[in-house]
């Protein structure tokens, strides 16, 4: 880590700071090391007038994983070899937040929209979280998302359109390549449908 630090001050009134910064330390060596230099970025920082969150500081070991700008990064091994590998996947409460932001989408408040509209929103909140978080090991968590997306779009769907439509659950349900569920093809067409994370390309 260098040993100089730069601090950026405004003395306008009304003008509002940049965040809090987040700053990872990577130490080769033993637990005593890390927390060693902890308390040598704790005193450089002190002149400056910063200090660092100890809500938000911790020394781990990288096997342990940590979660990073919405990403929780860990060493594993790949499966079927003894080979180890550092991994950068969504974090726990980076899915548990787009779930919550779908959930509220399609809460049963929203039912005055339009399916065109409802979707609409969706795949821009779906699409810009999917983009964020494309590189890394995120297949599986695409998957997962686009099940919770589209089970919400199709309650969301029966009780909108409870008693004026024939089609069940099984005949919205459009089955395409690769068994997937395109709803708003029953409705808006094939151009309009559900934005699908797993169709976006991974980069690792």
């Amino acid at each position: 880590m260098r040993g100089d630090a730069h601090g950026g001050f405004c003395e306008r009134r009304r003008m509002k700071l940049p965040p809090p910064t987040l700053l990872v330390v990577m130490v080769s060596g033993q637990r005593n090391h890390g927390e060693a230099l902890r308390e040598e970025v704790t005193a450089v920082l002190a002149p400056l007038g910063l200090r660092l969150s100890p809500e938000k500081t911790c020394v781990v070991h990288i096997d342990e994983g940590f979660d990073f700008l919405s990403m929780h990064i860990r060493r594993m091994c790949k499966r079927g070899t003894q080979k180890r590998y550092v991994c950068t996947k969504p974090s726990r409460k980076a899915i548990q937040a787009i779930k919550d932001k779908v959930k509220a989408k399609t809460y049963r408040s929203t039912r005055h929209q339009d399916l065109d509209e409802l979707l609409t929103s969706l795949n821009r909140t779906l699409a810009g979280w999917a983009n964020y978080h494309r590189y890394g090991v995120s297949k599986a968590t695409f998957n997962a998302v686009d099940s919770h997306a589209w089970g919400r779009i199709m309650r969301w769907i029966r009780a909108k359109y409870k008693g004026k439509t024939r089609l069940g659950m099984k005949q919205m349900g459009v089955r395409r390549p690769g068994h997937r569920r395109l709803p708003a093809e029953v409705f808006l067409g094939e151009d309009r449908a559900a934005h699908h994370g797993q169709r976006l390309g991974i980069t690792r």
